[in-house]
Formats: structure tokens, sequence, C-alpha cells
């Protein structure tokens, strides 16, 4: 093998295939410590691009599941407003029910026409003072809220609360002065909860398509991370093999640069 005193070679190539090989083993080992097969587009010009769809379209549905969950958190406040409302309601009722009967004095009438004026009072109240994040939510102003439900432009779905002031649920003219006034106001009253029923059925379809919706959702975004992460993360066992054989041919390379080195010397040493 010859060997060259002013211009070495050998020493260059080493040099060469040294840098490769820790090039190879960075590589390698920058991976490992990521987790991921792409982490920028030299790895993968294209492949980035589509792994980035592929996160955008995770967090969407992913967002899309936080958007549900405050639907429904916005309809189970309302259907307990509902309830006290109900509750309240029902005691006007049981009230006239009592005033119906022709046994009771003007006194009497009196006492629970001052009890259901209270009532109505405090239904009205909760109509209008009743909130969800700063949001009227039984005065009638929850109306078409848009709450988007899908990864799509347009999978949303839209929240109406109706009113249920003493006013909308026609409660405006309740009295119990006479026993004639007090069945009508039953009559009245059993209207107003027909309304406050039927409103509640409707927010509880509501809460089951937005249960049914999370549910897909949540179905969608680990099928979209499954095919996420088969495109972009790392096979850690591939690659812990071919960092070890990486750190081989490193450490071998260092070995024959070592060695290329010594050649001008040992040249020298023959011709001296």
């Amino acid at each position: 093998m010859p060997l060259y005193v002013n211009t070495n070679v050998a020493s260059l190539n080493s040099q060469r295939r040294l840098y490769t090989a820790t090039n190879n083993q960075s590589e390698s080992m920058r991976r490992l410590s990521s987790g991921k097969r792409i982490i920028n587009g030299m790895d993968d010009a294209s492949g980035i691009g589509i792994a980035n769809r592929k996160i955008a379209q995770i967090r969407g549905l992913h967002q899309a599941q936080r958007n549900a969950n405050d639907g429904i958190s916005i309809l189970q406040v309302a259907d307990g407003s509902l309830e006290e409302v109900a509750n309240a309601l029902q005691r006007v009722r049981e009230l006239s029910v009592q005033m119906s009967n022709s046994s009771y004095s003007t006194s009497d009438r009196s006492n629970a026409q001052t009890e259901i004026d209270q009532l109505l009072s405090e239904i009205n109240r909760m109509a209008n003072e009743h909130t969800f994040n700063d949001m009227n939510i039984l005065d009638g102003g929850y109306a078409n809220q848009q709450f988007h439900i899908g990864e799509n432009q347009d999978e949303v779905m839209s929240i109406t609360i109706p009113s249920t002031t003493i006013s909308a649920l026609g409660l405006t003219t309740i009295g119990v002065s006479t026993q004639a006034n007090a069945e009508t106001a039953i009559s009245t009253i059993d209207t107003a909860l027909n309304s406050l029923l039927n409103i509640r059925a409707e927010l509880g379809s509501k809460m089951n398509r937005l249960e049914s919706a999370i549910s897909s959702l949540a179905i969608s975004e680990a099928e979209m991370e499954a095919s996420r992460s088969r495109f972009q993360d790392l096979d850690v066992a591939s690659e812990t093999g071919n960092l070890t054989s990486r750190s081989i041919i490193q450490q071998a390379s260092v070995s024959i640069l070592a060695q290329a080195n010594q050649q001008p010397q040992m040249a020298l040493q023959l011709l001296g």
C-alpha cells in the first residue's frame, strides 16, 4: 500500500467516513429521543405536511368534543333551573287545588294568594337571573346558539332555550280569590307545567345527541391518532438496532482514522 507524506489520502477518506458515521449515529439518537420518524421537513418533505394535516384534524376533533361538552353543561344547568321552576309551580298548583274548595274564608284565600304571588315572583327571578358563563338561559335570550360539534365546517347544532318567565308561561293572571278563579288557575298551571315538560324533553334530546356526538368524535380521534402514529412515530426497536449498528461503525471509523493519521509518520520513519 503506498504511503503519502504531504497528502494523507487515507486520512481524508477516513474523516469523510467518520463524518458520515457520526451523522448517522446522531440521526438515530435524535429520532429515539423524540420518538418520531418524521420530525421536520428534512426527514420527509411531503410526509411532514401529511403529518401536520393529521395533527390539525386530531386537534379539531378534540376541540369539537369540548364544544359538545360545553353544550351539555349549558343544557344541564338549564334543566336543573327548569326543575326548580317546575317545583315552584307545583306548589302554586297545590295552593290552587286547595283554594278550589269552598270551605276557605276570604282571609285564607288572601294568605294563599300572597304565597302564590311570591312563588310567581321567584319563578320570574329564576328566569331572569339564572345564567351560564354570564349569559341568561331562561329569559328567552338564549336562542339559536351554534355549537360546532364535528371536524367539518357545517357540523353544528343549534340550541334554543325558551323563556320561562310567568308571562311566557301564561301565569300573569293566576288568582284564587274565589273558588271559580282557583279552578281556572289549575287549568292554566297545568298548561304551563306541560310547556315546561316539553322544554325539558327537547333539552334532553339535545343532550342525548351531544353525548352521541362526543362518543363518535372520540372514536374518530382515536382512529386518526393511530393513523398519525403509524405514519409519523418511530419503530423504536428497529431504530435501536440502527443506533447500535451505527455506533459500531462510528467507533470503527475513529479507530481507522487514528491509524490513517499515523501513516505519514510511518513513511518518514521508513525514509529516515
